[in-house]
């Protein structure tokens, strides 16, 4: 059955391949008024063509798959000049073009536009995941994004919520807004990269300031390294990639309320700084506070990222990136189910308000980072990326928590946790291209380091508080049980340091033949770990490790489809001697992955497959023999495919859609072997499609529609008990015009009641929520 899926699915991809086949580039600009200012709707179109778009918020265009030659860009908006402006299209070249706009009295009426496209989900596509200018159809790794269009069309106001339009990712943590991580590949997940560069925050992150997310599944341990620390994961990569200062002043001011008292207020601000536009200025900020379907549950939050860009020279710019964040909220859990405590046949009938645990608890995080990126042309072939930062977490957490104890009765319990830690790095690459022969290689040549410090973490007691009858009138947790778990029974100190060299050549044999070669070499030392409260100390230890990577990518047709290839790596550090007092090597992650990528329809369907196998090895297991120990014998396998689809098959309309089958399992373990670990459904869907007006009166008016089916899961490793498959729609209306849009969302709209849940912790999911948001622009 799955394999006549699957040929199913590749005949359908290849379907409409013999339609195309044309060699192609791209034009792309920024479209300006006369006071400067970025304007929003204006219609782009190659005269005599069906290719064209309309410019985003920030006045941007991009017409993609454009078959080389000479045209004329036409230019029009109503209440504007119209332009037409004479431009050549190379192979596999980007025309970059900008334009500004007079203002006039005169209408359109005799103007004839030949295109009257929307800015679909794919135009921000991009390809990151090999720190070097790739296209996407020359990258041997399945990559997705989720870009500004679909957040703005989502009316997403939540990190979570952006990721679940990416195939095979589903959510990780239930309910929290302490930790962001999903699951993709059978494996845990999370945004730790922004801009390229190690994020290093296991912290909230707001949605305000993100310009796209990019993610790259499976290992990437060649250019990134570890899989451990929160770096890096064997089931892929969220890379944040913020907004960036442009030319022209704009601003905009947001306003979104919702169910349960959301209010939410966003400001982004653009400005150069001096007449040459040397020096350019950008902020946004949000404020957030909401409480919850859940009783006495409530978030509030404060952010403010300032972004600074100095243009030093013609081939010289130097970004200075920040973000502040503080977040304060009550996670509420239902009573966790623990193999080691009590597991019931079923969930119990309850509210999702109940809360177990009602008490003053709290989790408090603060948040600060500095980016800093410098980019230099050194000639016309080789250049410089130069990222350093420096980043800062602390947290304070008041922890009530339940555990069920029978069908009906719940143990309650509290706990706390402080911690800071403080991060600090810097990352080299070295982009060039050379030719040997007719064969063209792009090379990277790059180096990272980093530092990161654990001051005073402070791990209290667990205070045990009661038994409470889940089904009857809950006490609050009183004061005192919240104040003695504080007596802090450890705090310890410990640092570790990531050193890493890379390399990597992609090499043109032809133009349809690819080959992508690299390796990387890392030092991970792990100092000591002082425990103040015991006066102890635990030593640390060293380790080096090597990640190949081999890819390979075939373009039957020309800038329309791909086949692809790719054998990765990743590892994960970790600790501890066998019983010969033999220091334990990393686990590593292999990767074989197979596809097929298109770019059909001039860039209006864009469809992709993906099929793979990851098996990590040296995974610790008890050694049998030697009671106390462990031995290297430990495995776990993840292998499956996903199936996507980006389309833009009429004017105005998008979709984006995505299936996912993945089958996980301890391979090899001392107790869970043959289990599907938890969390991890096998099977998964995603749907988002919307409509835009984009001519006549309602020009502007748009709506969208979508859908989240996950299947079901197993709460613990012991696949003992299990949360069933849900499916949550949700959708929106909005209007929007230049200078401002409103939108109306709703999430969960049949009012689905489900569960997520991960090691024994879980909790009902959102209940139906309404949104209104305004945005206004100047």
């Amino acid at each position: 059955m799955k394999l006549s899926l699957t040929s199913l699915l590749i005949i359908a991809f290849l379907l409409p391949i013999s339609l195309f086949g044309q060699t192609s580039g791209q034009v792309e600009g920024i479209i300006y008024s006369e006071s400067q200012e970025p304007l929003l709707g204006i219609n782009v179109s190659l005269e005599g063509t069906n290719e064209g778009g309309y410019t985003n918020p920030e006045g941007r265009f991009v017409i993609k798959n454009v078959p080389v030659g000479s045209y004329a860009l036409v230019v029009s908006g109503i209440g504007y000049s119209v332009e037409r402006i004479d431009i050549q299209v190379n192979s596999q070249e980007t025309t970059r073009i900008t334009i500004t706009l007079n203002e006039t009295s005169q209408q359109l009426e005799d103007v004839v536009v030949s295109s009257e496209r929307y800015i679909p989900y794919s135009e921000n596509i991009t390809s990151l995941g090999l720190k070097q200018n790739v296209e996407r159809l020359n990258n041997p790794q399945s990559v997705s994004v989720v870009n500004q269009e679909i957040i703005n069309d989502q009316v997403i106001i939540d990190f979570n919520q952006a990721v679940r339009n990416v195939t095979g990712v589903v959510p990780h943590y239930p309910g929290t807004t302490v930790q962001l991580a999903q699951k993709s590949r059978g494996f845990e997940v999370r945004p730790s990269y922004r801009n390229g560069y190690p994020n290093l925050i296991n912290a909230p992150r707001d949605v305000a300031n993100i310009e796209e997310m990019v993610v790259l599944r499976g290992p990437s341990g060649t250019l990134y390294g570890t899989s451990g620390g929160d770096l890096n994961s064997p089931g892929g990569l969220v890379n944040v990639v913020t907004k960036k200062p442009t030319d022209a002043f704009f601003g905009s001011a947001g306003l979104t309320v919702g169910s349960w008292g959301l209010l939410r207020s966003t400001l982004d601000v653009n400005t150069p700084l001096n007449e040459d536009k040397s020096a350019l200025f950008r902020i946004n900020t949000a404020i957030e506070g909401a409480s919850s379907y859940v009783d006495l549950e409530n978030t509030s939050r404060v952010f403010v990222a300032p972004v600074l860009t100095f243009r030093l020279s013609p081939s010289t710019e130097l970004t200075l990136d920040g973000e502040f964040l503080r977040n304060r909220s009550t996670d509420v859990q239902w009573p966790s189910i623990s193999e080691w405590n009590y597991v019931p046949d079923e969930l119990p009938n309850l509210s999702r308000s109940f809360n177990p645990a009602p008490s003053d608890a709290f989790n408090l995080t603060e948040v600060a980072t500095m980016q800093g990126t410098l980019n230099h042309q050194i000639n016309n072939t080789w250049r410089l990326n130069l990222n350093f930062g420096y980043g800062r977490v602390a947290r304070e957490s008041w922890i009530a928590y339940t555990e069920m104890a029978s069908d009906s009765l719940a143990d309650r319990y509290t706990w706390a946790r402080d911690r800071v830690n403080n991060t600090f790095g810097t990352q080299l690459n070295l982009n060039g291209e050379v030719n040997t022969g007719s064969v063209k290689h792009s090379l990277l040549f790059g180096a990272d380091y980093l530092h990161r410090e654990s001051d005073f973490e402070k791990r209290g007691q667990f205070v045990y508080v009661d038994q409470v009858n889940v089904y009857e009138a809950i006490p609050a947790i009183p004061d005192s049980a919240l104040n003695e778990s504080r007596n802090w029974g450890r705090i310890t100190t410990s640092a570790d340091q990531f050193t890493g060299f890379y390399a990597q050549d992609l090499i043109s044999l032809t133009d349809r033949l690819t080959v992508v070669l690299g390796g990387r070499l890392d030092y991970f030392k792990q100092g000591d770990n002082r425990n103040i409260t015991a006066g102890s100390t635990s030593e640390g230890y060293d380790q080096t490790a090597f990640s190949p990577r081999a890819g390979i990518v075939f373009q039957p047709i020309k800038d329309m489809v791909s086949v692809y290839g790719n054998y990765s790596t990743g590892f994960t550090n970790q600790g501890g001697e066998d019983v010969n007092g033999e220091r334990f090597d990393p686990i590593e992650f292999t990767q074989m992955e197979a596809g097929i990528k298109g770019e059909l329809w001039n860039g209006r369907l864009i469809p992709s497959i993906a099929i793979y196998e990851i098996v990590g090895t040296n995974i610790l297991v008890a050694d049998q023999a030697n009671p106390g120990y462990s031995i290297q014998e430990g495995e776990q396998t993840s292998r499956g495919y996903e199936v996507e689809l980006i389309a833009n098959p009429a004017n105005g309309w998008n979709i984006l859609t995505g299936y996912s089958y993945n089958e996980p399992e301890y391979s090899k373990s001392d107790f869970n072997e043959g289990n599907r670990p938890n969390g991890l459904p096998k099977t998964s869907f995603n749907l988002w499609t919307s409509y835009r007006l984009t001519s006549g009166t309602l020009s502007g008016l748009g709506m969208g529609v979508g859908l989240n089916y996950v299947g079901d899961v197993y709460l613990m490793d012991n696949n003992e008990f299990s949360l069933p498959e849900y499916t949550i729609w949700q959708g929106s209306v909005y209007y929007e015009q230049p200078k401002y849009r409103v939108s109306l969302k709703v999430d969960n709209i049949t009012d689905e009641i489900y569960f997520q849940g991960t090691y024994g912790a879980l909790r009902p999911g959102m209940p139906r929520r309404v949104l209104m948001g305004m945005q206004f622009r100047f």
